[in-house]
């Protein structure tokens, strides 16, 4: 079973899950940072939680919004 479609791109539904993984992934590390904030960890660790959940985020919304190539 091919992931690609006959114009070359994939399936709306593979990039929904794809965008849907993301998103989680993203929700994850922004707890991870509430966490780290309320339990007095290193800044450092706060923040980097922080960008990579933003970052995850914005990721999911660019391969959930974005158009086909074509």
């Amino acid at each position: 079973m091919s992931t690609v479609t006959e114009s070359g791109t994939r399936s709306s539904s593979q990039k929904r899950i794809g965008a849907l993984i993301l998103a989680i992934l993203g929700v994850v590390a922004l707890v991870v940072a509430i966490v780290y904030l309320s339990t007095g960890h290193h800044i450092l660790r706060t923040s980097a939680s922080a960008v990579v959940g933003v970052v995850l985020l914005a990721a999911a919304w660019w391969v959930g919004f974005r158009k086909s190539g074509k």
